[in-house]
């Protein structure tokens, strides 16, 4: 069980040297330049805010300037970085897009002082930046559907069928019409959420405040008391939101998140100039989780999940857990039980891990590399916290001990079948015969939070 934990917290915590960020040094890390390969596809969406558009001169511009311009502007998280253990590259090009997203719109005003204008009153938005949204709205929705999204909705009750559990089909079939994934600056999915961002002043003021508090905290080596998403919340109780409103603006936020991940940076045409806090609030909490989750480590409840759910490896990517949380509230708020909640919720993360062709996923790696690989703990990872997320969100206050979760997949899986060179490319080719090998090799039906909780969760 201890290499096991060893094993996840290697995998999350990801590989740092010691040192200062002097430009010799950064450009001989393998951290930094594996960071910059990973972003090279996200690097050309961002051209048009970056007034560069050669992907390469754009990664070197970071590596040139990360001495230099990047701690200037932004010192209130490179104060102590370089003593922590974080993936930092990650953090540079975050905290630089942020910078870069104030100075296409506002040229020469720095981070800390546009969002303190923007913390500081109520917004409005002008029928213009209203239009501009209806017709971005627009444009995303004309982009064609996913046709493995329509073959899911099809055989949802065949995917619920082992869980025996009646209302889990509908619920599966309502949440693929909710996420609607389109094609537009990488995927696009819950339409209507972003639509609800992008056309309510209210989220200006909150975010700002909350990005504000955030900067605060990492100058001052301050602790926050709250975790994420409390943190969030009391933000947007400050500037007058009632308590009902302010979780409803922080679980938007946060669904959000995570249905963009790492993707979200890739953001060209989204912000204005009158929206452009909430999104350059967004990069700044999401460079700052990292920093913010190694304070926090020891205490085994990291910021960036609520105060109950355990782990001694925590994801790096806690975009998983609030996307699933966001997206089981949402089937709670249809009338589903929270068991059918988390079964839907469960089956579409299964499906995204199982059968996207997304950047950085390796469709038939789970197959074809050695059991018990780093890329299929991260997929097991991934659902694992996805699941803890959809049980929070329904309602237990229980301790979620995701290790535990993820010993139970590790436990039942099995390697794959010994096959032939023919066998293994002709099951390659074959949907139903891999997703049996799915099951088999990463079991996170059998493991996974579904089972760890059933006692907890009603029928």
């Amino acid at each position: 069980m201890k290499k096991i934990i060893l094993l996840i917290g290697l995998f999350g915590a990801g590989a740092l040297h010691a040192g200062d960020f002097d430009v010799p040094a950064l450009s001989r890390d393998a951290d930094f330049k594996r960071t910059l390969e990973l972003n090279q596809r996200e690097w050309r969406f961002t051209e048009s805010f970056l007034n560069n558009g050669d992907p390469k001169q754009i990664a070197q511009a970071v590596l040139a300037n990360s001495d230099g311009l990047i701690r200037a502007i932004t010192p209130w998280l490179f104060q102590d970085l370089t003593r922590q253990n974080l993936p930092r590259a990650a953090i540079m090009i975050q905290a630089y897009l942020a910078q870069s997203l104030v100075t296409k719109h506002y040229p020469g005003v720095l981070l800390e002082d546009f969002l303190k204008g923007a913390a500081a009153k109520p917004a409005k938005y002008s029928p213009e930046a209203l239009q501009q949204v209806e017709k971005l709205i627009s444009t995303i929705l004309s982009r064609p559907p996913f046709a493995r999204m329509a073959e899911l909705k099809l055989s949802a009750d065949i995917f619920c069928g082992p869980f025996h559990d009646g209302p889990c089909g509908n619920a599966l079939r309502d949440l693929i019409d909710f996420v609607n994934p389109r094609s537009y600056m990488a995927v696009i999915s819950i339409t209507p959420v972003w639509k609800e961002i992008l056309s309510n002043p209210a989220y200006v003021q909150g975010s700002a405040h909350f990005a504000l508090k955030i900067m605060s905290q990492i100058r001052e080596r301050r602790r926050s008391q709250l975790h994420l998403f409390d943190d969030l919340t009391a933000s947007f109780i400050a500037v007058g939101n009632s308590p009902s409103a302010a979780r409803e603006y922080a679980f938007n936020l946060l669904g959000i998140y995570g249905s963009r991940g790492c993707s979200l940076a890739i953001m060209d045409g989204f912000p204005n100039k009158e929206n452009l806090p909430v999104f350059v609030s967004l990069e700044i909490f999401t460079a700052a989780l990292g920093l913010l989750d190694q304070q926090t480590l020891s205490t085994g409840s990291v910021y960036s999940y609520p105060s109950n759910v355990r782990a001694l490896g925590p994801n790096g990517g806690p975009y998983h857990f609030w996307y699933s949380a966001f997206l089981a509230k949402y089937l709670t708020t249809k009338g589903y039980t929270p068991r059918s909640a988390l079964l839907a919720t469960h089956l579409l993360a299964k499906m995204y891990d199982f059968g996207a062709t997304v950047y950085g996923r390796e469709e038939n790696r789970p197959y074809t590399d050695k059991f018990f690989n780093i890329y299929n703990i991260g997929i097991q990872k991934d659902i694992a916290y996805g699941n803890a997320g959809s049980l929070w969100a329904t309602g237990t206050s229980q301790i979620i001990d995701v290790d535990k979760i993820m010993l139970k997949m590790f436990q039942a899986a099995q390697p794959m079948p010994p096959l032939t060179p023919q066998e293994l490319e002709a099951g390659l080719k074959n949907t139903m015969t891999k997703y049996g090998w799915f099951n088999r090799v990463l079991a996170v039906d059998k493991g996974t939070a579904l089972l760890y909780v059933e006692d907890r969760v009603k029928k």
